[in-house]
């Protein structure tokens, strides 16, 4: 905010689970991570930490006003992407 006080900025939510489930997929695709997805939430908390929206959207929006901050969701961007 202090570089760019007047940027506009784009973000989409995911379902939290499938997120978290397609990062764990990710990692185990790249040879990290724990065997299955249970152990993996339990040895990784940022899998499940990432897809709490509002504590990270709430640091953008003390800077931001709500015309500078669009939140759509991911599903409606995969489904429309224009």
């Amino acid at each position: 905010h202090e570089i760019i006080p007047d940027a506009r900025l784009v973000c989409t939510l995911r379902d939290p689970a499938a997120r978290a489930f397609s990062s764990w997929l990710y990692m185990r695709k790249h040879g990290e991570g724990e065997s299955t997805f249970r152990a993996a939430l339990d040895d990784f908390p940022d899998l499940i930490e990432h897809g709490r929206y509002g504590t990270q959207l709430a640091r953008f929006a003390a800077h931001y006003g709500p015309d500078q901050l669009f939140i759509g969701l991911f599903d409606d961007l995969k489904s429309d992407p224009q």
